[in-house]
């Protein structure tokens, strides 16, 4: 059973969530072109079911963004 959440506790959620596409905005002005060019083509092997999604590499660098987002957030 859900609980309803309180208008404050749905504004710092909000507010959360704005911290959140904030930081995605800053990590991909900062990313090479090289780098934006990867992530396409791995968007598009999914598309079409080449890609494995259990790669390692891929699982670090997803893991590395919650952590750094986790601790941005303690920082503060």
């Amino acid at each position: 059973m859900q609980t309803e959440l309180t208008r404050e506790e749905a504004r710092a959620s909000l507010r959360r969530w704005q911290l959140v596409r904030t930081r995605q905005r800053e990590e991909a002005r900062r990313m090479s072109v090289e780098e934006k060019f990867r992530r396409l083509a791995l968007l598009m092997r999914f598309r079409v079911g080449l890609a494995d999604p259990c790669r390692a590499k891929e699982k670090r660098e997803i893991s590395g963004r919650w952590r750094r987002l986790r601790e941005s957030q303690l920082a503060r």
